[in-house]
């Protein structure tokens, strides 16, 4: 009986680090969350821990090939009433059918690696430029520092002394009844004899 969070930790290091085993091949520590993943409720987190570490283990250590018994655990996930399990199933099972994607989105030792952000989003020029040019307005910022009418002022809160809004609340009372007019049915017209 492993608690849920060092049960999370194992699936990630034997995920990330299974492959450098020396005792075990990856093959026989893929096999052993398949039997872990049967033992555990249907659609519990855990579960999709275990199945991420096998899908990394089958693309980086077994060359793209799943063990049948992986392949019948997956299929029979892709049934799961666990939606994300269910995703993930379907996941594996495209990944695996090409094996530079797999590589792509399941980076081997890449945890905590430096990614480079573009903060002024420069990959857009081009599309913006394109809009500007076909006569698309351009992008105003809005000041920050003035409150605007939806925001209640620059925090949020309309503080700096000014007076706040009053927000819309709730309306718990009845709403006060209104005369209605009641119409008459159209009155059918008297057959001629």
């Amino acid at each position: 009986n492993i608690s849920t969070v060092l049960l999370k930790i194992i699936a990630w290091v034997l995920g990330e680090y299974g492959s450098l085993s020396k005792q075990h091949d990856a093959e026989s520590i893929v096999l052993s969350l398949c039997d872990s993943m049967e033992q555990l409720p249907t659609g519990s987190d855990s579960q999709l821990w275990l199945l991420n570490a096998t899908l990394k283990l089958c693309t980086h250590s077994l060359a793209g090939q799943a063990p049948e018994e992986v392949v019948r655990l997956v299929k029979k996930y892709q049934y799961s009433a666990n939606v994300a399990l269910q995703q993930k199933a379907h996941e594996f099972l495209q990944v695996l059918q090409n094996v530079q994607t797999a590589h792509a989105v399941l980076p081997i030792n890449k945890f905590g690696a430096e990614e480079k952000v573009d903060s002024d989003l420069s990959f857009l020029n081009g599309y913006v430029s394109e809009a500007l040019a076909n006569g698309a307005p351009a992008y105003k910022p809005r000041d920050l520092s003035k409150p605007s009418a939806t925001s209640g002022g620059a925090m949020g809160g309309g503080g700096h002394g000014m007076e706040r809004k009053k927000k819309p609340t709730l309306q718990f009372q009845a709403y006060p009844k209104r005369d209605v007019p009641s119409y008459d049915s159209p009155s059918t017209p008297a057959e001629d004899p």
